[in-house]
């Protein structure tokens, strides 16, 4: 099991969306760009304040230590996993000097 999810984070990395979406159900994050581990965050982490008395908290966002800030300003969790899961896929070589030659 582990050897999989091992697998599917690669993939998820390198764009496999089905990758991204197997982890997003098992509610696992792919690090951040910067390699740390992300910590996700959620309207039950909101407190009351002076500007903000009665909101009732802010959209679940993922953050991490190098000072990403990741939200969709959804309160769904799992949406807003698969949306930081969810990387571009890495063009092939061929992929990358059609694009050059179109430019």
């Amino acid at each position: 099991m582990e050897e999989s999810m091992n697998q599917d984070m690669k993939r998820a990395l390198l764009g496999d969306h089905e990758a991204a979406k197997r982890l997003t159900d098992a509610g696992v994050l792919v690090p951040c760009m910067c390699g740390r581990t992300p910590k996700e965050h959620g309207p039950e982490d909101w407190k009351p304040t002076f500007y903000d008395p009665d909101s009732g908290g802010d959209p679940v966002s993922i953050e991490c230590e190098c000072g990403i800030n990741f939200s969709i300003w959804s309160y769904d969790y799992y949406k807003t996993r698969l949306a930081w899961n969810t990387r571009t896929p890495i063009l092939s070589a061929e992929e990358l000097q059609r694009l050059e030659e179109n430019t």
